[in-house]
Formats: structure tokens, sequence, C-alpha cells
């Protein structure tokens, strides 16, 4: 095998283990690192919200993913 093709066959591996990480652990209640951010001022940063709204979409939560990260949304219409 090419090196180029083990190296995108990594990628897909490593992409699927965070996406069943997303799917199995939620993000706001499960052992993810505390966010420095939250900690330090008690505001959510995009991050945060993006992770939510992650774990929300692989639920088909689209409203719960909506209300997590609203510019994230507006960002994805952007891209296309």
């Amino acid at each position: 095998m090419s090196r180029r093709l083990l190296w995108w066959i990594a990628g897909a591996v490593i992409l699927a283990a965070l996406v069943a990480v997303y799917a199995v652990f939620d993000p706001a209640e499960s052992h993810f690192p505390r966010c420095p951010f939250l900690t330090l001022t008690g505001l959510q940063c995009p991050g945060c919200g993006s992770q939510r709204a992650v774990h929300a979409m692989l639920h088909a939560d689209f409203a719960g993913a909506f209300k997590s990260m609203l510019c994230w949304w507006h960002r994805c219409r952007l891209w296309l």
C-alpha cells in the first residue's frame, strides 16, 4: 500500500473513533475535560456549544443542535 493511502485510512479510523465517542458520551455530562474558559468566566465558549451540537446531531436532535450553537449553523450555511 502507498503511504498516502495509509494516511487516509488512519484519518478515517480516527474520525470514526471520534464519532463513536461523541455518539456514546454526552460532552455536557461525561468525563470530557472541563473547558478552561467556562471554568474561569462561567460563560460557554463556541467550542462548548459545538460539542453539544455535534452530540445532538449524532442523536438526530436537530432542534437541540440548533439551540446549542446558532453561530455554527450560520457558518455551515456560508460554506455551502
